[in-house]
């Protein structure tokens, strides 16, 4: 942890972190005789019948589990109904889903194979996916977070020297800093030398902590502009001039939300808001 005028700052997906790491034809009546007519709807029925019988399938491969939902704070909500758990096909689209009740309980038919994808979703809420798993792996406990309600309107970024190293230094302006219950807001920010920098594409990744009674916060309504300065830890990995993108976003105490992209890519952070705000600089 680093401490300067820009408060708290935690370092992730570093070698040396600071903090922990970082979707038949039909019937018509009108042209059949009667008898036909009965026969289609006595097949309806015994067709109807039959699958409320049978399901779930017989032999099919299934998973059970429960999804617990997590408010901003990191404290868990008494229901997690409405999660929608899905198989994912290799065309990325949703198939073979369940939705959880009360208790976060679900209980989803899978596709014949050996291993299967899954997609935890919940508006309001993070995605999780989850890679390569086994029918038999039994049931799963799994985790969604509530996404911020911070929003990051506007950041100003600069490097400088400062002793041996170089340091960050940012300005910014977030509405609805200020929530009920809320004393610090979690700011998590994005770096790369591809202009085309996201949450989900990036080289750094760090987190920044800013207090209520920050120094030299303006508190206007809900909303909160300040400065941070001398952040370090976070230039080391790149070069004297070049030209850095960053995108930041609001995000959340639950700081376990995090999962790698395609089970091995760059970490993806489910509590992030969905807006953000972006700007460059250049490392002297």
């Amino acid at each position: 942890e680093e401490e300067g005028s820009g408060g708290e700052f935690f370092r992730m997906n570093s070698p040396c972190h600071l903090f922990e790491s970082t979707r038949t034809e039909t019937l018509n009546p009108r042209k059949m005789n009667t008898v036909s007519r009965y026969l289609a709807i006595l097949a309806s029925l015994m067709v109807l019948l039959v699958a409320c019988e049978d399901s779930p399938t017989e032999g099919q491969p299934q998973i059970t589990g429960r999804i617990s939902l997590f408010d901003e704070l990191g404290s868990q909500l008494s229901s997690a109904d409405g999660v929608r758990v899905g198989v994912l096909t290799p065309s990325s689209v949703e198939q073979w889903v369940a939705v959880t009740d009360n208790q976060g309980e679900f209980s989803l038919e899978l596709p014949d194979g050996d291993l299967f994808d899954l997609i935890i979703e919940r508006e309001g809420f993070g995605t999780r996916l989850l890679y390569g798993l086994d029918p038999a792996m039994g049931p799963l406990q799994e985790k969604l977070f509530v996404r911020s309600s911070a929003v990051v309107t506007a950041v100003e970024a600069s490097a400088a020297s400062c002793g041996s190293v170089n340091c960050l230094y940012l300005a910014m302006d977030v509405d609805n800093f200020f929530a009920q219950g809320i004393t610090r807001r979690l700011l998590r920010f994005f770096l790369s030398t591809d202009a085309g920098v996201t949450d989900f594409d990036y080289e750094f990744t760090g987190l920044l902590v800013v207090p209520e009674d920050q120094p030299g916060l303006v508190q206007t309504g809900t909303a909160a502009s300040f400065e941070l300065g001398g952040i370090t830890g976070v230039l080391e990995g790149f070069e004297s001039g070049d030209t850095l993108y960053m995108v930041v976003h609001g995000a959340t105490e639950n700081l376990t939300n995090s999962y790698p992209q395609f089970g091995t890519g760059p970490e993806i952070f489910t509590d992030l808001s969905p807006a953000s705000a972006g700007t460059s600089f250049i490392i002297p």
